[in-house]
């Protein structure tokens, strides 16, 4: 693929020693993550629409799946709606800008040892009268900060499943600021 001008690059794997990437190896495997994001939702796709994909193809098949996948992109470009990316380029501007960001909370959880470990952890009651007015990190900001995605849209039912199979009513949260 480099004989042919593109860069080709695959999320990195975390080492044996390692618990977490920096924040630079992390941002650079969201990059490749986001940018191949279209790739996946497109071969979803075709698999919901020509089951023979989506199952074990016998070896038979094998040496015509390269022939399989052009049919099938023919037809669903002919007969179904395109998937429009219509912010791509600013979309991939964005994240190229980001990755090179300096991660200011890793600083200063690192600068004031507010780390997971050292965290007092007080619970939180539905019935508790707590006062979140000071919460700065709204929905909106957080999906500029992800570039909007999927889990935020899903926080809300992961709660709910996670009140439903537990039966909980209390939540943790952690006391420093």
């Amino acid at each position: 693929m480099e004989e042919e001008g593109i860069d080709c690059k695959i999320p990195l794997i975390l080492k044996r020693d390692e618990s977490q990437h920096t924040t630079r190896a992390a941002n650079e495997s969201r990059l490749i993550t986001k940018s191949r994001w279209i790739v996946e939702a497109r071969n979803e796709y075709i698999k919901t629409i020509f089951h023979f994909i989506d199952g074990i193809i016998s070896t038979a098949h094998a040496f015509r799946i390269y022939d399989f996948y052009l049919i099938t992109g023919a037809i669903i470009n002919c007969y179904r709606n395109l998937i429009l990316m219509e912010e791509t380029t600013v979309l991939a501007h964005r994240i190229i800008e980001k990755v090179n960001t300096p991660n200011i909370m890793q600083a200063r959880v690192e600068q004031e040892n507010l780390f997971r470990k050292n965290a007092v952890w007080n619970k939180l009651n539905k019935n508790d009268d707590q006062d979140f007015q000071d919460v700065i990190c709204d929905t909106n900001y957080l999906k500029e900060l992800t570039f909007d995605i999927y889990q935020i849209g899903l926080a809300p039912s992961y709660i709910q499943d996670k009140l439903d199979i537990e039966a909980i009513d209390v939540f943790e949260f952690d006391e420093q600021k």
